[in-house]
């Protein structure tokens, strides 16, 4: 199957936004360092969103995501496997539940935790039920501003989970 390499569209270069090009930090310091393996999802987001590939841009700003999943789960005692994130943010709820039923004398950071851990649930179910889905099942396409919209969210939802957890 030959293809004509000139019937594919091109891309205007001189749209490039430089200030999203091969940024690991795109995310932050903190973000990188407590989630390493994201580095070059991060990066590859950016890239993706530089030039105009914005679906692109949101599936790989859903892989950072995924590994902010797997320490959010880990970090309540709840297992991550390859299921759909639903099962596993209800293992996560569970787990913040138990959290709320403890004594206060048994956990003197339970305020603390089950705010941290509680705006984490809630960002998160936000993602699952807007986006993560219907990117990873080809259903939608993204324009610039939601690519934009979606990996600024993950980038803070990113940064909120760095402060307390990482990988």
């Amino acid at each position: 199957d030959h293809r004509d390499l000139h019937s594919f569209p091109t891309r205007r270069f001189s749209d490039l936004k430089d200030e999203y090009c091969d940024k690991e930090t795109l995310f932050g310091e903190r973000v990188c360092t407590a989630f390493q393996s994201s580095v070059r999802d991060i990066k590859e987001a950016g890239n993706a969103y530089a030039i105009s590939l914005n679906t692109a841009c949101v599936f790989h700003s859903m892989r950072v995501l995924e590994k902010g999943l797997m320490a959010l789960a880990s970090s309540v005692g709840a297992t991550y496997t390859d299921e759909n994130w639903g099962r596993i943010f209800g293992q996560i709820e569970a787990k913040i539940a138990e959290m709320e039923k403890l004594p206060n004398k048994a956990n003197p950071d339970k305020l603390a935790n089950l705010q941290f851990y509680g705006e984490a649930l809630k960002e998160f179910s936000y993602f699952k039920n807007a986006w993560r889905n219907h990117v990873m099942h080809s259903s939608v396409a993204y324009d610039e501003g939601e690519a934009l919209k979606i990996m600024n969210h993950v980038r803070d939802f990113m940064q909120h989970l760095a402060l307390r957890i990482s990988e």
